[in-house]
């Protein structure tokens, strides 16, 4: 993510000329996957296109669940489908989702009911087939006519219809009649704590983060700021406990005078560590509440951008006001929606009831809050969706230019530099080679350029 990468759509260029966008990869993340039950997820996640874990309970059915695997069978004419694992795998709410964990898609969703619908379901890009007869697994000699690749859920609750909150699991069996898997019972997301990394890869020029509603109040998030890791006893003295985020706003060199700090156990002596934070403006949480029905204790402060030096971080006290926990709440589909805490509050949109128009970005009680609680979402980033250059059923041609500064290929390296040179197919006499080029040397009409 050290380069920028712009697209130019060559039908917009033909109608209008240059159109360029900036765009990054998405993030991979940093943190450990864990799982949690769809059910108990912040937010519902629709069935059609969705990433998810299948598992049955496992003891206890809200603290351990067996994951479902899948093996990939070849048939004779290269053909191949998922067999859905007998062996699953045991995972504990909370712990790390470990390799050999299947993730399942469901695809062409349609309605059966008011309260069912059936689906294909595939992972890692091969669809997942079981026997007719009985549900179970096959092998590569069963007669595929046998085999069953529609399956079907159903809802307790018409609300939870199209989603992962779903009460039951079918297949088809060889009359077209839904059967009960009991081998599967639930969905899980997964669910990943982050840090200040991954918010940099998002957009290394700073984040910013929204919130949902018509009138945001107090939303500190709104400006450009940059998160910076703060480890264990960066401020010396224990302090923190344990490690979190900040978000600051300062000159390029004081925050990153201050990131390399913060990176450092600074054993017992924090007045380095402590004057670089002084050089830098903090979110923190502040003393005054918002004037909103419905504020329990520790709930409804005000969450600021402090003026530079105001921010006091020398104790353990003072600084959980501006030390947050980041977590993709599900990681697997809604990368970009996050979950904030900040000490035993969460930290996000409150949406008091009566107040429609109205969400107040404050602090916020994880269980019990009389709120409506609005995850973060990160804000305007560097990097484009897939789906913006690669929509389905349709040719989508583009041109792609590098404005690193830095030497493509080896060369005369007057000519070879990656700035504002296009990504072309080129040619040697021995074999085909991708190349940076001056748009003067190119014509961007041409298929080898595109």
């Amino acid at each position: 993510m050290n380069k920028s990468i712009f697209t130019l759509m060559t039908a917009a260029l033909l109608m209008t000329g240059s159109v360029f966008s900036s765009a990054y990869a998405a993030p991979a993340g940093t943190g450990e996957k864990t799982f949690v039950d769809a059910s108990d997820a912040v937010i519902q996640t629709s069935l059609e296109g969705s990433k998810f874990y299948l598992g049955a309970p496992n003891g206890d059915a809200n603290t351990s669940r067996d994951l479902l695997a899948v093996d990939v069978i070849t048939f004779a004419n290269g053909s191949k489908l998922g067999s859905i694992n007998s062996t699953a795998v045991t995972i504990v709410a909370g712990e790390k989702v470990t390799d050999g964990v299947a993730v399942f898609e469901a695809r062409n969703v349609k309605a059966e009911s008011a309260t069912s619908a059936s689906f294909e379901l595939w992972s890692n890009g091969v669809q997942v087939a079981v026997k007719a007869e009985d549900g179970s697994a096959f092998i590569s000699t069963d007669d595929k006519d046998a085999l069953s690749t529609r399956f079907m859920v159903t809802y307790d609750d018409k609300a939870d219809y199209g989603t992962l909150e779903f009460a039951k699991f079918y297949y088809y069996d060889a009359s077209a009649v839904p059967q009960e898997m009991t081998t599967i019972t639930k969905a899980c997301l997964a669910k990943a704590a982050q840090n200040a990394a991954f918010l940099q890869e998002y957009n290394s020029k700073g984040i910013t983060l929204s919130f949902a509603g018509k009138n945001v109040i107090g939303n500190a998030f709104a400006e450009t700021l940059q998160p910076v890791d703060v480890v264990e006893n960066a401020f010396g003295n224990g302090i923190p406990a344990a490690p979190g985020v900040v978000f600051v706003k300062g000159t390029e060199d004081d925050v990153e005078d201050f990131r390399e700090a913060a990176a450092t156990d600074n054993e017992s002596d924090a007045t380095a560590i402590l004057a670089l934070a002084k050089k830098l403006s903090f979110v923190s949480s502040v003393d005054s509440l918002h004037k909103i029905q419905g504020i329990q204790e520790g709930e409804g402060n005000v969450i600021k951008l402090l003026e530079k030096g105001k921010f006091d971080p020398s104790t353990a006290d003072k600084l959980a006001k501006g030390l947050f926990t980041i977590t993709q709440i599900d990681a697997l589909n809604d990368e970009a929606t996050l979950q904030l805490g900040l000490g035993d509050n969460l930290v996000g949109g409150a949406h008091p009831d009566g107040a429609a128009d109205n969400v107040y970005v404050t602090t916020i009680l994880a269980d019990g809050s009389n709120f409506t609680y609005i995850p973060a979402t990160l804000g305007e980033s560097t990097y484009l969706d897939a789906s913006v250059l690669l929509k389905k059923n349709a040719v989508n041609t583009v041109n792609i230019y590098f404005t690193s500064g830095k030497q493509s290929i080896e060369g005369d390296a007057d000519q070879q530099y990656e700035y504002h040179k296009y990504l072309v197919a080129g040619a040697d006499a021995s074999d085909y080679q991708l190349e940076a080029r001056a748009k003067s040397e190119i014509n961007l009409a041409y298929p080898m350029t595109q």
